[in-house]
């Protein structure tokens, strides 16, 4: 399910419950309130940069491509961890600013199935642009040096993340139009953006991740079943919309980051389980729509990027990834 309200996006698809708990707080805290505005109420927005095209109701249909990669290097040597069956589509509804898309799983792989639970809301309070996510798999195929071995039911890995972004020129933004489809950029517009994050990650099997050192290069050292660990830092980065034409319209938001991590590995051959270390971040987001009488589409990338360094040329990456296209009609129609 993938629900928009205002500037917020919300987008739900399992877990410990009392996290669960506090995420859904925190999405009612987010989602109520933007941009100091009632729900229906009038954005505060610029309206020589921003327009809205919204409809009372409208009908759409979407498709979705989600990956998650987990990587674990030693030196040369490479395993990798991915989901299978990236792909969902579906249909969904708006009335006025809020979106609502309820999407299905399309399982290509006949035989092995990962189960997953995401939630995702994104939420622009004023200057104030606030993401929470939860990210969970269980069930992960397994690739060493490009070879695709047995699938792993056994392996499970959950990433919970909260970013804070301070957004200057927010009011000249259509954060709405990049994220839905549903507003459009009228001016071109950029802004620098500085904040922080913090995160929970863990990847975890009922043996090792590494496999065997007979037959690969990993240390017997790195033989570890469970890494987990909780993270801190900054973010800066830059954000740019623009219109293309009078309804195409486009956007880019490019943030950095630089923390700490903390946590455990737990090994099959040592004791010794505790690590901490540094942890980067690069992330992407691009959006193209098109508003065009009463047909609106977009589509839209992101990829979210971390790198971990372990000691003695080791590193633990993971990256999640999603690329989403959506077209709408507009049942009733009205542009300001």
């Amino acid at each position: 399910m993938n629900c928009v309200l205002r500037q917020n996006l919300f987008n739900i698809t399992l877990m410990d419950r009392h996290i669960f708990s506090i995420l859904i707080a925190l999405f009612v805290l987010t989602g109520g309130i933007t941009n100091g505005q009632d729900l229906l109420g009038k954005q505060e927005v610029d309206s020589a940069f921003v327009g809205f095209d919204y409809s009372d109701w409208s009908a759409r249909v979407f498709s979705t491509y989600k990956y998650a990669t987990i990587v674990i290097r030693d030196d040369d040597a490479r395993v990798k961890y991915r989901p299978v069956d990236p792909l969902s589509a579906g249909i969904g509804f708006s009335y006025k600013t809020w979106v609502v898309d309820i999407g299905f799983r399309l399982n290509t792989n006949s035989v092995n199935h990962t189960k997953r639970i995401d939630l995702a809301t994104s939420a622009l309070i004023g200057p104030h642009l606030i993401d929470i996510g939860l990210l969970y798999y269980k069930g992960l195929e397994e690739i060493t040096d490009n070879y695709v071995d047995p699938f792993r039911e056994d392996v499970s890995s959950l990433t919970m993340n909260l970013d804070y972004l301070y957004f200057p020129n927010f009011r000249k933004f259509s954060y709405t139009g990049s994220r839905t489809g549903l507003g459009f950029q009228k001016k071109s517009v950029g802004s620098p953006l500085v904040g922080g994050f913090a995160e929970r990650h863990y990847t975890k099997g009922d043996s090792t991740l590494v496999p065997d050192s007979d037959e690969t290069n990993f240390d017997d050292s790195m033989t570890f079943s469970n890494f987990s660990n909780r993270s801190a830092g900054i973010l800066f980065g830059y954000a740019q919309f623009l219109p293309l034409t009078e309804n195409l319209y486009g956007a880019i938001i490019l943030t950095s980051g630089v923390g700490g991590y903390w946590g455990v590995r737990e090994y099959d051959l040592m004791d010794d389980n505790r690590t901490s270390g540094v942890i980067f971040q690069l992330n992407l987001y691009m959006a193209l729509g098109y508003n065009w009488k009463r047909i609106y589409a977009i589509i839209n990338y992101g990829n979210d990027n971390r790198f971990m360094e372990l000691g003695n040329d080791r590193h633990y990456n993971y990256n999640i990834g999603r690329i989403k296209f959506a077209v709408g009609y507009k049942l009733l129609r009205k542009r300001s």
